[in-house]
This record gives C-alpha cells, structure tokens and sequence, in this order.
C-alpha cells in the first residue's frame, strides 16, 4: 500500500494527512529541495500497514510454513511460497482490514523484527 492509496480515499482528515506529509518532508529535507517533487514522493511511498494486537496475535501463532497473507474477493488467503498454492485462511476474512483485495504481504515484514512480535517456533510435545 502507498501513502496515495492511505489517503487518497473518503473519510481521510485533511490535517493526518499534512502532518504526515510534515513529517516525511522535513525528515527528508536534504534530498528533497522541491516541495512539489517531495510531495509526489510522499504519495509514491510505500506504508507498513497498521495490525491490531489481536492480527499481530493470529499471525505470530500460525504455522511457521506460511510465509505470505493475501485477499482476493474479500477472503483472506495464507500462501507457503511467492508462487505456491493458496490456502484460505477460516473464520478471519472479518479481521485484517487494512489488507485489500489483491495485495499480498510478507508476514515476516508485517510482524517486524521486535522480538515480542516476532513468531515462535512451537514444539509439540513426544
């Protein structure tokens, strides 16, 4: 997801999106001189997308073997490979909002390098 697609849409409060076109600007400053070019770069940026406690939570606890999380037609599919089979994640099509039609992420990126974040490997016991 791009910061276009975050808030360029319906409902956005024109002021989140100035502060947070501020705050890329000014971090930026040294590389962007023109205000107009930043902003385009600003737009262009991609966003990690925001999880709730309860998403980080389902998906430090599914199986290791999933590396991706997509949504095609409104249901949310877990993928082992880039190009491997799909399989549809149940009873969580209602979770993982920020997730739109045809987007595919990394679970791993989603969850981040925190180690309170990161997934567990689970044993099961002999």
């Amino acid at each position: 997801m791009t910061n276009a697609e975050n808030y360029l849409k319906d409902g956005v409060v024109a002021e989140e999106l100035w502060k947070k076109f501020q705050e890329y600007y000014y971090k930026n400053k040294s590389e962007e001189s023109d205000v107009g070019k930043a902003f385009i770069n600003f737009f262009e940026q991609q966003v990690k997308l925001t999880l709730t406690d309860d998403e980080r939570t389902i998906l430090r606890n599914i199986s290791r073997e999933f590396y991706f999380i997509l949504r095609i037609e409104g249901h949310l599919f877990l993928k082992k490979t880039k190009y491997g089979e799909m399989s549809h994640f149940t009873y969580f099509d209602r979770l993982f909002q920020s997730i739109k039609n045809g987007e595919e992420y990394s679970i791993e990126e989603l969850l981040g390098d925190d180690k309170e974040t990161s997934r567990k490997e689970i044993r099961l016991p002999n």
